[in-house]
C-alpha cells in the first residue's frame, strides 16, 4: 500500500538525516527550533525528496479554492501529489509548534480538519488519499522546552500536556475526524500520521 511504503522511506531517509545532522531529533521533542521555520522547511524538504523519488509530480502550497457560505476560501495543502497528471494526495506537515487544537478547531483557518470539511464536500476534485502528519511526543516532554498557544504553563491543561502530548492530543485527532468523515460522508481515505522522537508512524486511517 502507498502509504506503508511512503512512511517506511519516510523513515529510512529520516534516519539518514538524523546521522548527518541536518535534522535533530530535538526537532520532534522540543519547540527549541520552530523559529524562522526550520523543523517545518526541513522536514518539508524531507517528505517532498522521498515522494520525488516515489516518481510522483509534486506542487508545494497549491492554493485550491472552496466555497465557504457566500465567501471564496483557498486551502493551501503543504504538499500535494501528482499521478498521471491527476490529484494523487494531499500532505499537510504540522511541526511541535502546530500539532495542537488548531488541528480540529473548526474556526481556526488552518484547521486540518476545517479544510477537510469543506474541501471535499466542494466541486473540485478530491485525492484519494489525505495525508495529515503531527509531530507529538509520547513522553514525558521538559516545560521549559514545551510551549502552548492555547494556555499558559500554570494552568493544569499545560502540566498534562507535557506529560505525554500524543496522549493529551490524539484521541481528539481521532474522533473528531471520524465525526467529519461521517457527517460529510467523505471518500477521500484519511491517515492520521506522527513523528515520535525519530519515528514516523501511522497511527490512524479511515
Amino acid at each position: 500500500m502507498f502509504v506503508n511504503q511512503l512512511i517506511s522511506k519516510l523513515n529510512k531517509e529520516l534516519k539518514r538525516k538524523l546521522l548527518s545532522g541536518f535534522i535533530k531529533e530535538e526537532y520532534f521533542t522540543t519547540w527549541d527550533y520552530n523559529y524562522q521555520s526550520e523543523v517545518h522547511s526541513r522536514v518539508q524538504a524531507l517528505i517532498i525528496g522521498v515522494c520525488n523519488k516515489m516518481g510522483f509530480d509534486i506542487e508545494t502550497e497549491r492554493g485550491f479554492n472552496y466555497k465557504e457560505g457566500r465567501d471564496t476560501v483557498r486551502f493551501k495543502p503543504d504538499i500535494t501529489l501528482y499521478k498521471n497528471n491527476k490529484v494523487f494526495g494531499f500532505i499537510e506537515y504540522e511541526s511541535t509548534n502546530s500539532s495542537d487544537d488548531r488541528f480540529y478547531d473548526l474556526s481556526a483557518p488552518t484547521s486540518d480538519l476545517r479544510c477537510l470539511k469543506m474541501y471535499v464536500p466542494s466541486d473540485h476534485e478530491v485525492p484519494p488519499y489525505w495525508i495529515i502528519i503531527s509531530t507529538l511526543p509520547k513522553r514525558l516532554v521538559k516545560k521549559e522546552n514545551w510551549f502552548s498557544y492555547c494556555f499558559s504553563k500554570s494552568d493544569a491543561k499545560f502540566k498534562k500536556l507535557i506529560k505525554s502530548p500524543f496522549k493529551y492530543y490524539f484521541p481528539r485527532y481521532i474522533s473528531k475526524t471520524k465525526k467529519i468523515i461521517k457527517d460529510k460522508r467523505i471518500k477521500t481515505k484519511v491517515f492520521l500520521l506522527n513523528i515520535d522522537s525519530n519515528k514516523v508512524k501511522l497511527e490512524f486511517k479511515i
